[in-house]
């Protein structure tokens, strides 16, 4: 609900305020909504059509989901983020991060640890390869504090894997 919230406030801002720097931010994220409602409609629909055929969904399209839905916050990063905040800032300043956690949290319904486990693994992953891809370069050793970019993003990636592993631990006691 949060999220359609902002978009609304984003597109009364858009329209109101017209600017080429706001017209495609909107755009982006117009087009990032539309294609995950669009993906999640299409499961909701397969997850109906198994639960009337009285069968299950296959486990390699429940492993699928968990990879493609864990991915999405990595896609948001990429392309919903601007050009206001240094490029080594933006894998860390940018709240889809967030976004990973639900994810993670949302997978221990699916009551497997190793689901919640795969997340985890997923997030760290596609998150890693978003911040490259926005030119974010690993330092991991050298006189650089713990805080900047070069170190902080791989600690946010730690952190991903880590709540996988607690998401894993609360879905195996449920």
């Amino acid at each position: 609900e949060a999220g359609e919230d902002g978009f609304v406030i984003r597109s009364v801002r858009t329209a109101l305020l017209f600017s080429r720097e706001g017209w495609y931010p909107w755009v982006a994220s117009t087009l990032f909504l539309t294609v995950f409602v669009a993906y999640e409609l299409l499961m909701l629909r397969a997850v109906n059509r198994s639960l009337q055929g009285g069968r299950d969904l296959p486990h390699a399209a429940w492993t699928a989901n968990i990879v493609i839905e864990t991915c999405l916050p990595a896609l948001a990063l990429v392309f919903l983020t601007g050009g206001a905040i240094e490029a080594a800032y933006q894998p860390l300043a940018n709240p889809a991060v967030l976004v990973y956690f639900m994810f993670i949290s949302l997978t221990t319904l699916r009551l497997d640890p190793n689901v919640s486990r795969l997340a985890g693994f997923v997030a760290a992953i596609s998150y890693l390869l978003a911040a490259a891809y926005l030119g974010w370069q690993p330092r991991m050793f050298g006189g650089t504090s713990l805080l900047t970019p070069e170190r902080a993003v791989g600690g946010y990636a730690i952190s991903l894997v880590v709540a996988g592993f607690i998401a894993g631990a609360v879905a195996g006691e449920i």
